[in-house]
C-alpha cells in the first residue's frame, strides 16, 4: 500500500472512531492557529475548513501565540505630496523599522502609488522580533506642465530705430531672446520676439526650455528727401570761386569745383550728393540736392583791386591807425584794436573794413581785406628789488660829430643798495650780444638793429650795424658821456651809480635822440614806467 493510502485508510477508519463516540476532530476553531493546506503541504488559517485532514499542527512553541502578518495589520496616514513628497504611515501592530521608497517622481497624471512598509512583530506575535513587508497605497497628485499659455511676457518694446526693450516673465526665467534687434521700417510695423523661457521648479517639465513669443509695434522711420534738408551759405564770386554750402542733415559731396566767370549776373546751381545719416530709412542712401547763388559779373570790387600801406606793430602789440591808408575806397574800420607782447617774432594780421568805391557792382558794400607785420619781442627792464625809493635813468647817446652812440645809465644805488645800474647792462648786454656779458668786455654785435622805446611807442634810439662790419658792445663805469639826473638829488654824483655801454661800427641811427638827447626816468620812486627795446637780427 503506498503512503497516500495509508493516509486514507488512516483517515477514514479514525474518522469512523471519533463519530462513533461522538468526538470532535482536532480542527481548528478560531483563528489563532493554522490549519493544513493538504495540497500545498503548509500551514494557514485560510486552509481551516472543518475537515480531519486540516486539522491543526498545534503550537511548536507551547506558548499558543499568534504569528504576525500583514493581513493582521493597519496601516493609516500615507501620503505622497504632489512634489512625490512622502509622508510616512503609522502602523496598528508592531514597530515601522523602514520604508521603500524614500520618495516618488512627479508626475503628469494623478497617480496611485504602492509603500513597501517592513515592521517589526511585537512580543505578543510568534514570530516576535521578526520583520515582515507589507504594502499601502495613496494618490499622487499631478504636478501641472508649464506651457507659453500661462506665462504672460510684459515689457516687450521695439523703438523706431529697431533697438528692443526686452519683456520680463512672471513665470520661469527667461534664457535668451530673438532677434538682438530690428531693422528701421517704414511702415508702423507688429514685430515678434521669441523668447526662450527656462521652465522652474514646480512643473512637471522644470529645467525644459520652452520657445514662446511676444510682440510690439515698431513705429515708422522717415525716410529723408532733398526737401527735409536745408542747405545754406553756398556762394560764388566774380572768379567763379565757391563757397561751399552748409548742410543741416548728413554729409556732401558737390559739384562742380568753379564757375567760369561771367559778363552778367548769373544764377549758378551747385550739385551737392548728400548721404544720408544714421537715424533714417534710407540711412547710407545718396541724395542728389540742387542749390543755387547768384555769380556776379566780373566788375566786383576785392581785395585784390585794394593796397594796404602804413600798417606797423611795435614791440608793445600797439599800432597807429592814424598812419594806415588805403588806395582804393575808404577804411571803415579795423580790427583788433592792439595785440598782446610776445616772446618770439610774431606775424600780427590786422582786418580792415574798406567800403567800396563808386565804379564797381558792389559799391557801397564792406569788403575786410587784411595786412600784416612781424610784431618783434619785447624787452623790459627787471629791476632788482622793485620797491618804493628806486630810481634809474637812461640816456641814449647819438653823436655822428665824434662817432659816439651808446646808453648812460644811472641808479641810485648807493641809496638803496641795489646794484640797478649795472644789472640794466647785463640784462641788456645779453639781450644784444646774445649771450651773458659783463663789465669792461668788449662782445661782438654781428649785423643787429638796437630800438629804444618810450611807453608812448615813440622811437627814442635806434642804432643800426650792417653789411658785416662787426659791431661791438662795452659797458664800463663811470659814465662820462653825460651828467647825472637832476632829480630827485639835485644832480649830487655820490648818490648814483653809472655805467656807460659804447657800440663801434654803427652804419646808421634814428629816434629823436638824434636831435634831442633825453635822460629817460625809466623807473620813477620804484615804479617801471614802460620803456622798452627790440631787438633785431639782421644776418
Amino acid at each position: 500500500m503506498s503512503c497516500l493510502g495509508c493516509y486514507i485508510f488512516y483517515t477514514k477508519n479514525t474518522k469512523r472512531r471519533m463519530r462513533y463516540n461522538k468526538v470532535k476532530p482536532p480542527v481548528p476553531q478560531d483563528d489563532r492557529r493554522g490549519c493544513l493546506c493538504w495540497d500545498t503541504n503548509t500551514y494557514s488559517r485560510e486552509c481551516c475548513d472543518g475537515e480531519y485532514q486540516s486539522q491543526g499542527i498545534g503550537s511548536i512553541t507551547g506558548d499558543g501565540l499568534p504569528l504576525l502578518e500583514c493581513s493582521l495589520i493597519t496601516l493609516s496616514g500615507f501620503a505622497v505630496a504632489q512634489d512625490g513628497t512622502v509622508t510616512e504611515p503609522s502602523t496598528d501592530i508592531g514597530t515601522i523599522t523602514q520604508t521603500s521608497p524614500s520618495s516618488f517622481s512627479i508626475v503628469d497624471v494623478d497617480t496611485e502609488r504602492t509603500l513597501t512598509v517592513t515592521i517589526e512583530a511585537p512580543s505578543d506575535y510568534r514570530n516576535i522580533g521578526e520583520t515582515i513587508e507589507c504594502t499601502t497605497t495613496a494618490t499622487q497628485v499631478l504636478t501641472p506642465t508649464l506651457s507659453c499659455s500661462d506665462i504672460t511676457l510684459t515689457g516687450f518694446a521695439v523703438a523706431e530705430d529697431g533697438t528692443i526693450t526686452p519683456p520680463t516673465t512672471d513665470i520661469g526665467t527667461i534664457s535668451s531672446t530673438s532677434p538682438a534687434s530690428f531693422d528701421r521700417v517704414n511702415v508702423d510695423t507688429t514685430q515678434t520676439l521669441t523668447v526662450n523661457i527656462t521652465v522652474p521648479s514646480g512643473y512637471y517639465n522644470v529645467g525644459d526650455t520652452l520657445v514662446c513669443s511676444t510682440t510690439a509695434v515698431q513705429s515708422a522711420s522717415q525716410t529723408l528727401a532733398c526737401e527735409d534738408i536745408t542747405i545754406s551759405g553756398f556762394a560764388v564770386d566774380e572768379n567763379g570761386v565757391i563757397t561751399q554750402p552748409t548742410i543741416d542733415i548728413g554729409t556732401f559731396t558737390s559739384s562742380p569745383a568753379s564757375f567760369a566767370t561771367v559778363t552778367v549776373s548769373t544764377v549758378q546751381t551747385l550739385t551737392l550728393d548728400i548721404t544720408v545719416p544714421a537715424g533714417y530709412y534710407n540711412t547710407g542712401d545718396v541724395l542728389v540736392c540742387t542749390t543755387t547763388a547768384t555769380q556776379p559779373a566780373y566788375n566786383v570790387f576785392d581785395c585784390t583791386d585794394v593796397t594796404i600801406s602804413g600798417f606797423l606793430v611795435y614791440a608793445s602789440g600797439n599800432y597807429n591807425s592814424a598812419v594806415i591808408s588805403v588806395n582804393a575806397g575808404t577804411i571803415d574800420s579795423m580790427t583788433p584794436a592792439s595785440f598782446g607782447t610776445t616772446t618770439t617774432t610774431a606775424v600780427r594780421t590786422l582786418s580792415v573794413n574798406i567800403t567800396v568805391p563808386a565804379g564797381y557792382s558792389n559799391t557801397g558794400q564792406i569788403v575786410t581785406c587784411e595786412t600784416s607785420y612781424p610784431q618783434l619781442p619785447i624787452f623790459f627792464f627787471d629791476q632788482q628789488t622793485p620797491v618804493t625809493g628806486n630810481y634809474v635813468a637812461l640816456e641814449p647817446i647819438i653823436n655822428s660829430g665824434t662817432s659816439t652812440y651808446g646808453f648812460s645809465v644811472y641808479a641810485n644805488d648807493p641809496v638803496t643798495s641795489r646794484t640797478n645800474a649795472v644789472s640794466l647792462m647785463h640784462q641788456l648786454g645779453s639781450q644784444i650780444a646774445g649771450q651773458n656779458t659783463g663789465s669792461g668786455s668788449t662782445f661782438s654785435m654781428s649785423d643787429i638793429r638796437i630800438s629804444f622805446y618810450s611807453p608812448s611807442d615813440v622811437l627814442l634810439a635806434q642804432f643800426t650795424s650792417c653789411c658785416g662790419l662787426l659791431a661791438t658792445l662795452i659797458y664800463t663805469t663811470p659814465d662820462n658821456l653825460s651828467s647825472v639826473p637832476p632829480t630827485p638829488y639835485n644832480s649830487n654824483a655820490s648818490n648814483w651809480t653809472s655805467y656807460k655801454m659804447v657800440f663801434t661800427n654803427i652804419t646808421s641811427t634814428s629816434g629823436t635822440a638824434v636831435l634831442s638827447p633825453n635822460q629817460e626816468m625809466i623807473v620813477d620812486n620804484g615804479n617801471d614806467q614802460g620803456y622798452y627795446w627790440t631787438i633785431e637780427d639782421l644776418t
